[in-house]
């Protein structure tokens, strides 16, 4: 499979040439070469599949370099390439640190210790007062290249703390330096929370909509609507985000819908925003959730997914809807079956309302309008009522809504501000100790892995990577088994925490 090769690079580091011992092997992503060369003084070994596109290691020593091969295809690969390049002289090559500074932050801020160095370090090391005590941090950095960055909690007092960095390279070579941490008193009560204890997610003061917090639906979505999404019908005008429908001159509509999956998702608390709905005919606005597994696209018109996540399996939750000319709050969907559902008539329409929706740790909403409470449902054990769910904001137009009026060309839903009241304002994000996932079977093909977050957190919105898929694949946390082996999960936290589970497939059932 390997051939060999010897020359000289563009930077003139000597080409190795390897003679391959034996047949490399592969375990879930990762791919093992053993090979032999006459020097040590190795700085880089790669890997080419086509000749000309190589990937570095991940690790290496002078007879044994492993590869991530997670982004190649299955298959056979041949006239592979292995190359590996080494200075003439170790002098000429000490590891330093470069781009580091001192920091300044406020307290319980997360932030990244970024620098970067002239040759790759292998093991990364922080020190919190001055030099005496190292930690070994080399499995928590972020990689590109020789540029590096650290995730870090400033959970310590506010002071000035003399904080040292040292690397190391693979030749056993280390350097360190100083820099100067600063922590500021905290300062979250004015920025993110009101003087309630409410997480305000989005009062809309900026210009544009913030693409740190919401994302877009984009097309024709669901429910045999009229409209097609788009990005330019969401405006920002005055801290006021206007939802805005437009009748094209063919007949066509366009609109908008924001929803802030793969940004903020929660679970339990109280979840609020200040609308004013649109009461035209046609009009169909809504401010609603779903679980945050959901990742399919609709399918309702179809037999369930095996994946289980399809609408409404991850749940839904209809805060409030103007369906069929009323407004309509309180609606919940356990599988496919609807519940809850309650109109109001003595509610002015296009008035501003604050419609809100308390989720309590037993499964139970409560749903009001203007602080008056509307409906209640019982506690329920249901998955879909003890995962986290995200937001959406959208301005549909026809099918339940009705057809609008021939003369009517703009329908629009305005929103002053979305707030969450988490049960506790004493974490706002996540640490490494918040959450833990666990994965069961769900049926012959595949399996679920349900995360369990701390009650305190407030962002409970995960990404989720296999490194497998050809074995496990994974949507939201729902995985599928395509063949026998094992893969990595790893769900990933908006601030950067990760954790992962091994799953092993065998025959179509789950082995972890």
């Amino acid at each position: 499979m390997i051939m060999t090769k010897g020359e000289y690079d563009k930077e003139g580091d000597l080409m190795a040439s390897i003679k391959i011992l034996k047949s490399p092997s592969t375990q879930t992503s990762q791919l093992t070469v053993n090979f032999t060369t006459d020097v040590s003084n190795i700085t880089n070994v790669e890997l080419s599949k086509d000749g000309e596109t190589y990937i570095s290691a991940i690790s290496y020593t002078s007879n044994l370099a492993t590869f991530d091969v997670s982004h190649w295809e299955n298959g056979v690969y041949n006239n592979c390439t292995l190359r590996v390049t080494y200075k003439d002289s170790l002098d000429e090559e000490k590891i330093l640190i470069n781009n580091i500074y001192d920091i300044t932050v406020e307290e319980k801020q997360r932030f990244y210790i970024s620098y970067s160095t002239n040759i790759p370090a292998i093991k990364h090391e922080f020190a919190w007062d001055g030099g005496n005590i190292f930690y070994d941090k080399t499995s928590e950095i972020i990689s590109d290249g020789t540029n590096y960055k650290y995730l870090h909690d400033a959970n310590s007092k506010v002071d000035s703390y003399n904080m040292a960095v040292k690397v190391t390279d693979s030749r056993g070579n280390s350097d360190k330096t100083f820099f100067k941490l600063k922590v500021n008193q905290e300062n979250i009560s004015q920025e993110l929370l009101d003087i309630n204890g409410a997480y305000i997610l989005d009062d809309f003061k900026s210009d544009t909509i913030d693409k740190n917090k919401w994302s877009y639906e984009l097309g024709y979505v669901r429910n045999g609507e009229t409209q097609r999404y788009t990005k330019t019908n969401a405006q920002i005008n005055d801290g006021i985000l206007a939802l805005k429908a437009k009748k094209a001159s063919d007949g066509s509509w366009t609109s908008s819908s924001i929803i802030s999956h793969g940004h903020f998702a929660f679970m339990y608390g109280k979840i609020e925003a200040r609308i004013k709905m649109c009461n035209l005919n046609g009009a169909f606005g809504a401010f609603w959730t779903l679980g945050d597994s959901f990742e399919f696209g609709y399918k309702e018109n179809t037999s369930p997914d095996t994946l289980g996540e399809w609408w409404a399996y991850c749940g839904e939750f209809d805060i409030v809807e103007f369906y069929n000319k009323k407004l309509t709050c309180g609606t919940f969907f356990n599988e496919r079956e609807e519940s809850g559902r309650v109109w109001y008539d003595n509610y002015k329409i296009d008035d501003w309302h604050i419609f809100a929706m308390e989720w309590k740790t037993d499964g139970s909403l409560t749903f009001t309008i203007d602080g008056n409470v509307l409906s209640t449902t019982g506690a329920t054990t249901n998955r879909a009522f003890h995962i986290p769910h995200y937001i959406l904001l959208n301005q549909a137009v026809g099918a339940s809504g009705g057809s609008p009026d021939s003369s009517t060309t703009e329908i629009t839903q305005y929103v002053d501000w979305v707030k969450y009241y988490p049960l506790s304002t004493e974490n706002i994000v996540f640490n490494s100790s918040d959450f833990v996932i666990t994965a069961t079977d769900f049926n012959d093909n595949n399996c679920v892995i349900r995360p369990t977050f701390n009650d305190n957190c407030i962002n409970k919105s995960l990404t989720w990577k296999s490194s497998d898929e050809s074995k496990v694949s994974v949507h939201g946390g729902l995985c599928v088994y395509k063949g026998d082996g094992s893969a990595i999960i790893t769900a990933t936290s908006q601030c950067g925490v990760s954790k992962s589970i091994v799953i092993n497939s065998n025959n179509g059932k789950l082995f972890t």
